[in-house]
């Protein structure tokens, strides 16, 4: 009976994640057509060690374009991630991270990162995308590994990376999945 009562339990969390996709944004970058891409609260949550997957919606996406990185590598959808610097600050970006699965992905697609590649953005990335104190990391060393760990999975040119996660960042829809008592959140983006 305890196990019937935690499938219904886990089945009734898939079906309310998978509802809780309502928030849209449209994201361009660069020499690329707009895409149409969904955010919704990260759920990886355990009931009873049952393991839940996070909600998907769309396609996987693979070959060429949105949904796979330079070097082939494929993911389902993109984990918006945020942090906080200090317990009283707003949420910054952390990354923006290709995934298949809720604590994995493709990683380390090849490349490196190239500061003069996105000057255009310094003053957007120190006001929204800071490296933490706490990191012992220099702001270009931060943006170096989130580049070269992430965005080179993506599929864009490393402009392209930066602007779509600040403009999503800037647009806002993701604070209504981020609790303000926490110092971490996770958004899915869903790519249509």
């Amino acid at each position: 009976m305890a196990k019937l009562v935690t499938a219904i339990i886990a089945i009734a969390l898939l079906l309310v994640a998978f509802l809780a996709t309502s928030a849209s944004a449209t994201l361009v970058g660069s020499n690329t057509k707009p895409r149409k891409m969904t955010l919704s609260k990260f759920v990886n949550k355990t009931v009873e060690g049952l393991e839940m997957p996070p909600a998907k919606v769309g396609n996987s996406y693979s070959g060429s374009g949105s949904g796979s990185g330079s070097s082939g590598a494929s993911y389902s959808y993109l984990i918006f991630a945020l942090q906080k610097c200090e317990d009283s600050s707003p949420f910054t970006i952390h990354g923006l991270w290709p995934s298949t699965s809720p604590n994995n992905g493709p990683e380390n697609c090849g490349g490196s990162f190239d500061p003069s590649a996105i000057a255009s953005l310094s003053s957007q990335i120190s006001r929204d995308w800071p490296s933490c104190s706490w990191s012992h990391s220099t702001e270009n060393e931060f943006l170096s590994h989130e580049w070269t760990k992430h965005g080179t999975c993506t599929g864009w040119t490393e402009l392209q990376y930066f602007q779509e996660t600040l403009s999503l960042y800037q647009q806002g829809e993701w604070k209504q999945y981020c609790d303000n008592g926490q110092n971490t959140c996770k958004v899915q983006v869903n790519l249509h």
